[in-house]
């Protein structure tokens, strides 16, 4: 067989996209799109392209700073935040977005509107990722192709060489239909992974 791996290109920060309907440019990493933004630049370096990767994620689990609210993603998650963070504490708690589970204020302690706010995020991840798997077993289920490794942003798989059309398959259940992208590796053996 041959290992198979799907890792999503900015996960958390897709997923936030999904939650306040923001549409992200399709062909393009999510890491560059908001790095041409804060170098405002047309082509990044390699350092200014990992340099964004910490500049967002620090926006994301940290909180958004002045600086970045012309950034309209940010002010739009900025915005969202603070009507999560207010209803929270208005009705006590909030729901998961999908299957509705109850985040309760009385069992956080100093809890802020980004604490809230990555919570959320990964209630969101947890839940979605779920359907995912289910879906994927379904997919898989009678044959020797199997999910073997999930994390949060990435799912590997051994697949029989003789059923790499399931690639296309699985792809179209994980990216749903391109709003989560994903990046394909494929290896022999485990150790050679990079």
């Amino acid at each position: 067989g041959i290992l198979v791996q799907f890792d999503y290109d900015a996960y958390h920060l897709r997923l936030l996209a999904d939650l306040i309907d923001y549409k992200f440019p399709e062909g393009i990493s999510v890491h560059e799109y908001l790095g041409k933004m804060y170098f405002e630049k047309d082509i990044l370096s390699d350092a200014e392209y990992q340099e964004s990767k910490q500049i967002s994620f620090k926006l994301l689990y940290g909180g958004i700073t002045k600086d970045y609210m012309s950034v309209e993603f940010f002010a739009q998650v900025k915005k969202y935040t603070d009507l999560l963070f207010e209803k929270f504490n208005e009705d006590g708690y909030i729901e998961s977005p999908l299957a509705g589970r109850k985040l309760y204020k009385k069992f956080f302690k100093d809890i802020n509107a980004s604490k809230l706010l990555n919570y959320f995020i990964q209630i969101y991840e947890t839940e979605r990722n779920i359907h995912i798997i289910s879906s994927i077993n379904e997919l898989l289920q009678g044959n020797e192709n199997k999910l073997i490794l999930y994390t949060y942003d990435s799912f590997l798989f051994d697949l029989n060489v003789y059923n790499e059309h399931l690639i296309d398959q699985i792809k179209g259940i994980l990216e749903q239909n391109n709003t989560f992208p994903t990046k394909l590796t494929k290896v022999i053996n485990y150790l050679d992974w990079e």
